[in-house]
């Protein structure tokens, strides 16, 4: 059964082993990222950090059954002068991990489903979230959820010689 409900301190623990375990399954394609366990303990903080800092310090937003897990939700305002002022309050999800054995049962659906219907009641007009581009199952996920791509960033590494 999908819960959703505060995050308390001893979550962290394992907050801390998915930010891990989804840092080294998007790792293996984008090999400039750090190895999970370098990164997991830091994460979590600024993940609590920033969740106790939004939206009136609010931190409700974990998500856990057996298998999935959503770090953190907050609300936000896009500082973009070119949109509507009524477009600007949106959710952000920061992170979703499933384990690998419970992939494709519709867990991050639910989860999402979830989310935002707590966002909408909360005044939220649209709900983000951030994939790496190379992690194509969770950019097919979230595309089969209705996302679409909002902002699209490329990235090109410099080559250290000038020719």
């Amino acid at each position: 059964m999908l819960r959703i409900e505060p995050c308390h301190p001893a979550d962290l623990p394992l907050v801390a082993t998915f930010i891990a375990a989804l840092q080294d399954h998007e790792r293996a394609a984008v090999p400039e990222l750090k190895p999970g366990h370098e990164i997991a303990a830091d994460y979590v903080e600024a993940i609590v950090r920033r969740l106790r800092e939004s939206d009136g310090g609010d931190a409700d937003g974990a998500a856990r059954d057996r298998d999935g897990r959503i770090c953190g939700r907050w609300v936000e305002v896009d500082l973009d002068l070119c949109l509507e002022e009524e477009a600007r309050r949106y959710a952000l999800v920061s992170d979703i991990y499933v384990i690998e054995a419970a992939r494709r049962q519709g867990i991050a659906h639910r989860l999402l489903a979830e989310f935002e219907t707590a966002m909408r009641q909360r005044g939220c007009v649209r709900l983000r979230l951030c994939a790496k581009a190379t992690n194509l199952g969770a950019v097919a996920c979230y595309e089969a959820a209705g996302y679409r791509a909002y902002e699209v960033i490329l990235s090109k590494p410099m080559a250290d010689e000038i020719d």
